[in-house]
C-alpha cells in the first residue's frame, strides 16, 4: 500500500489501519405510536472533513432516510470497532445536512467535542481524488476495496476490481465491481487500493448474480 498520501500526518499506515480510520456505523432508529419498539437499521459512512468542533461524513441517501411519514427518526454515529473482546463503541447524534434529490447520496455531520479524546485521536480523514485523477485511479481493471458494516460484522473489507460502468436510469452513471456489498455495507467507502483515494460510495449489490456490485462515483 502506498504512503505518499499520508507522508506527513501518518507514516507507515496501512491500508486497513486508514480504512478503519475514516469508516463509522450510520444507525437509523425510527419509532411510531403504532410500534411499540422502535425499528433499527444500519449503514455505513465515511470521513471527509474533521476539525476541533466539526465532523463532516459522506453516505448514502437509502441509508438516512425515514420512509415513514408517520414515525421519529433518529440518526446516531458508531466510532470504533464493536467488536466483543473491544470497547464497546462510542455513539453519538448525527445531524443531516444534505440528501440528494438525484443520486443515492447523503452528507451528514457530527459535533467532534461529543466524542472522548481517544476515540478522536482514531478517526482519519478520506482522501478525496481531483477529477482528473479520478478518471486514472477509477478506470476499469483497477483494484478496490470496500470496507464497512455488512450485516453483523464490524470492519469488514472485500477486495476486487472495477468491472467498467453502469448507468441507472434513477441514479446515473454507478462504478460496477466484483467486490462483494451486503446489507451494511451501503455508504461505506469504496478505496483504490494503490493510492488510498475513496473513489465511491458502496451503494448496492445484485444477491441473484455473482459478484456484481455498484458504487455511486
Amino acid at each position: 500500500f502506498s504512503t505518499t498520501l499520508f507522508a506527513e500526518e501518518e507514516p507507515g499506515i496501512t491500508l486497513m489501519e486508514y480504512a478503519e480510520g475514516i469508516t463509522v456505523r450510520v444507525l437509523n432508529d425510527t419509532m411510531n405510536v403504532f410500534t411499540p419498539e422502535p425499528e433499527g437499521s444500519h449503514g455505513s459512512g465515511f470521513i471527509i472533513h474533521l476539525d476541533d468542533q466539526h465532523g463532516v461524513i459522506f453516505t448514502n441517501r437509502h441509508v438516512v432516510e425515514n420512509e415513514d411519514p408517520l414515525a421519529a427518526q433518529r440518526l446516531k454515529l458508531a466510532f470504533g470497532s464493536g467488536h466483543e473482546d473491544e470497547d464497546e463503541p462510542e455513539v453519538i447524534p448525527a445531524q443531516v445536512e444534505f440528501i440528494s434529490p438525484v443520486s443515492d447520496f447523503a452528507v451528514l455531520s457530527f459535533d467532534v467535542t461529543k466524542l472522548t479524546p481517544e476515540t478522536r485521536a482514531r478517526l482519519l480523514t478520506a482522501q478525496l481524488p481531483s477529477s482528473e485523477e479520478f478518471e486514472k485511479v477509477a478506470a476499469q481493471g483497477r483494484d478496490v476495496v470496500t470496507y464497512g458494516h455488512p450485516l453483523r460484522g464490524n470492519n469488514i473489507s472485500t477486495g476486487g476490481q472495477i468491472s467498467g460502468r453502469h448507468n441507472d436510469i434513477n441514479d446515473g452513471q454507478l462504478l460496477q465491481i466484483d467486490a462483494a456489498i451486503n446489507p451494511g455495507n451501503s455508504g461505506g467507502a469504496l478505496i483504490d487500493a494503490e493510492s488510498g483515494m475513496v473513489i465511491g460510495i458502496n451503494t448496492s449489490g445484485i444477491l441473484s448474480a455473482n459478484n456484481v456490485g455498484y458504487a455511486t462515483p
